[in-house]
């Protein structure tokens, strides 16, 4: 009966932890970043700026055809007016 094989052997313990995250290789390094401190706030702080400007080149474009609208109306009242005259 003291023979190993009627032994059994006992199991390993499983980790109650993760397993660890897999690191990979890093080809090759950046070696600095330079930012121009200047033009990054001037992005970060242009937004307002921006959409201001959006706003008010969007308001000049419907005065524009606002003005278009009403000088065609004015044609056409003046070309019935016209015809109404003559006939």
């Amino acid at each position: 009966m003291e023979d190993p094989q009627f032994f059994i052997r006992a199991r390993p313990k499983k980790s109650t932890l993760p397993p660890a995250p897999k690191k990979r290789k890093r080809d090759s390094k950046i070696e600095e970043i330079n930012f121009d401190f200047t033009q990054r706030e001037e992005y970060l702080t242009g937004f307002h700026k921006r959409k201001v400007e959006r706003i008010k080149r969007a308001q000049a474009e419907n005065a524009k055809k606002e003005k278009e609208e009403k000088i065609q109306q004015r044609k056409e009242v003046s070309i019935g007016y016209h015809y109404y005259l003559d006939g």
